[in-house]
């Protein structure tokens, strides 16, 4: 059953800034829960509604620090809400149903839209963390891994854009089939990716890394090509270049980051389709 909304119940459009509006709905969603007193459905369908909209809101931005920082908030004013309110079946439901959002709001907080692998502010938070770890513990070797599609911008040119992006797909896809439950993978940035790995020496780093290489250049990609209406299906190779680096102790996030580009770069210069280590 899905709940009718009344247009009447539903606040004015809030502010234009991004953070003025994440507050604005946040506070409305807020009072409605303190002062609600009633288990007349249209106020809990409001209450959705300000539930969903917020989280609309916090992720309108491409930001996802200011999102995080949102969204911790909001958390934080809910569960103050729920707790402090009065009416305690209106609570247990829209606590059911703010549990969802706020489930789906993080996954969205961490995940790259177009491929489904982590984001890169994701993947830069657990890099920091990875090394912060090591660093404190030491003797914890850890290993980096970038990656890039080779000649991927000509691949869009002659293709389009639209069939690149099914191509970052598969490429992510193989990514998650090569990697291992402890990996961190993500995308770094438009055709790059990114792979974190735990308690993995280089040696162990590079066969990963050669394993998901041999996966990619294997694997059989086929375009559509419109010939005057005529679709015809025709096979491409596609390769990927990778840098690997190891981590040391007295290392920061910027060593190891630059350590494994600069591996990346080699495997461009020296051919491509290759694994180079740093």
């Amino acid at each position: 059953m899905s709940l009718v909304v009344d247009q009447t119940l539903l606040a004015v459009d809030p502010p234009n800034d991004l953070v003025q509006r994440a507050e604005y709905v946040q506070d409305e969603f807020v009072k409605l829960i303190l002062n609600v007193d009633t288990q007349d459905s249209e106020y809990l369908g409001r209450g959705i509604w300000l539930a969903k909209r917020a989280v609309d809101e916090i992720y309108a931005s491409d930001n996802p620090k200011l999102a995080g920082e949102i969204a911790e908030i909001f958390l934080t004013k809910i569960e103050d809400a729920l707790h402090f309110g009065h009416n305690s079946k209106l609570h247990r439901d829209l606590n059911r149903v703010i549990t969802s959002l706020l489930i789906e709001l993080e996954k969205s907080a961490i995940t790259d839209q177009l491929t489904g692998l982590n984001n890169r502010g994701y993947f830069d938070r657990r890099l920091k963390q990875e090394v912060e770890r090591v660093s404190r513990y030491g003797h914890r070797p850890f290993s980096l891994i970038l990656l890039d599609i080779d000649h991927f911008k000509k691949f869009n040119d002659r293709y389009g854009h639209q069939t690149g992006d099914d191509v970052l797909r598969v490429v992510s896809k193989l990514i998650r089939e090569n990697q291992r439950k402890s990996d961190i993978s993500g995308r770094y940035g438009g055709e790059e990716f990114c792979y974190i790995l735990p308690e993995t020496e280089v040696s162990g780093a590079k066969s990963l890394a050669e394993k998901l290489r041999k996966s990619v250049e294997s694997f059989p990609f086929v375009v559509e090509i419109d010939h005057d209406g005529e679709i015809e299906c025709s096979p491409v190779s596609l390769t990927i270049s990778i840098g690997v680096s190891g981590f040391e102790i007295h290392q920061s996030v910027d060593d190891i980051l630059r350590h494994a580009d600069q591996a990346l770069y080699q495997a461009k210069h020296k051919g491509r389709n290759r694994v180079e280590v740093i």
